[in-house]
């Protein structure tokens, strides 16, 4: 989780630090101003200087360097290297992108906790040289983001050897997964926005990362693919896809589900170009397979057509006890309403309903 401070919280912050803190004991010729002694920055505690870097961007932390001896090599230890669009010359070439984050891990001493590089796209050879030596720092959060499709970079397999890993994020990238891989024995937030990656592997993935809790999948590669989850400590989950089978499993501690089709209503497939029959055709019923205890429920208008293929009984053969939020978006066909009304009969304890009507092609 990021959590990001205003300057009056973190003004509050360090001045609650410094006032439990014991300064050394300053000479005597030291000047006096009128309110007592004078501290240098020099001279700040190490909690003090810690907790300023840890609110600096990593350029600014790196510049803290000039102000005096002490501050000298402070920001080498800093845990969090997180690299915005900040640190980088705008319309610099990606080799100068490279060589600013290299030269900022090769001056690092110590674990890295968080290593986020977001502004732009790496080349493939940058990412096979950062991911192993961040492995070996026990990296625990990695973000890797890009934005540009077709530069998408390889992910190595050395990134398996991350076993501390917590938090993994990749975008606009390439993944395999191999056949051995232990995938991720701490992972417990798994996003992948727009990544090439087979449904095979997603589901590998998935089934090796026992404390898995968070699921975000954004992508239009698993096209007209039969998907299935099954993640036992899963608790929220948010895919954006198209799948000709979807179904969330035995997910009993799944609490939030976000589901949308990535193809606008109006040109939704039909049961010929899905080569569905109603007689395999994914149900609300098999989509909701064990996830009983969901509590909160957005399903878009094209998800909603995609379940009345299999038609749409008048109610859910389970009962969604603890369901308290639902959101659909629909076009006002009959299907569509049946099908919520199917869900509103089955949620005998729903206290929220959200309704968005889409009438961008109408």
């Amino acid at each position: 989780m990021v959590v990001f401070y205003s300057h009056v919280a973190i003004a509050r912050e360090i001045a609650e630090i410094i006032n439990q803190s014991k300064f050394p004991e300053k000479p005597k010729q030291a000047r006096q101003s009128s309110q007592g002694s004078v501290v240098s920055i020099s001279d700040l505690p190490e909690d003090v200087k810690n907790l300023i870097l840890s609110h600096l961007p990593i350029r600014d932390a790196v510049r803290t360097s000039i102000l005096s001896k002490k501050w000298m090599h402070n920001w080498v230890s800093i845990p969090d290297i997180v690299f915005d669009k900040d640190c980088f010359i705008k319309g610099a070439l990606k080799t100068e992108h490279a060589n600013v984050v290299d030269q900022v891990l090769l001056g690092h001493v110590g674990p890295i906790r968080t290593f986020s590089c977001t502004p732009y796209v790496p080349r493939s050879s940058d990412i096979y040289r950062w991911i192993p030596f961040l492995s070996r720092n026990g990296i625990k959060n990695l973000i890797l983001a890009g934005n540009v499709v077709a530069d998408r970079y390889d992910v190595p397999s050395s990134i398996f050897y991350c076993q501390e890993l917590c938090h993994l994020e990749l975008s606009d990238c390439m993944l395999k997964v191999p056949p051995t891989s232990k995938g991720f024995q701490n992972l417990s937030v798994l996003n992948l926005f727009y990544v090439s990656i087979s449904v095979d592997d997603i589901a590998l993935l998935i089934s090796k990362c026992p404390l898995l809790e968070t699921l975000k999948l954004r992508s239009g590669l698993f096209d007209a693919f039969h998907f299935h989850i099954h993640a036992p400590n899963l608790v929220n989950l948010e895919v954006v896809g198209t799948f000709r089978e979807f179904s969330l499993g035995n997910s009993s501690l799944l609490t939030n589900v976000s589901v949308s089709f990535n193809f606008p209503s109006f040109n939704f497939p039909t049961l010929e170009r899905l080569n569905l029959a109603h007689a395999n055709a994914c149900s609300l019923t098999k989509f909701i397979g064990c996830s009983y205890g969901i509590e909160r429920l957005t399903l878009d208008c094209c998800v909603i057509q995609f379940f009345c293929l299999a038609g749409v009984p008048e109610k859910l053969s389970v009962t969604l006890e603890h369901l308290k939020y639902l959101e659909v978006e629909i076009e006002w066909n009959s299907e569509e309403i049946l099908a919520i009304l199917c869900i509103l009969r089955s949620s005998p304890n729903l206290k929220e309903l959200k309704i968005r009507y889409d009438n961008l092609h109408q």
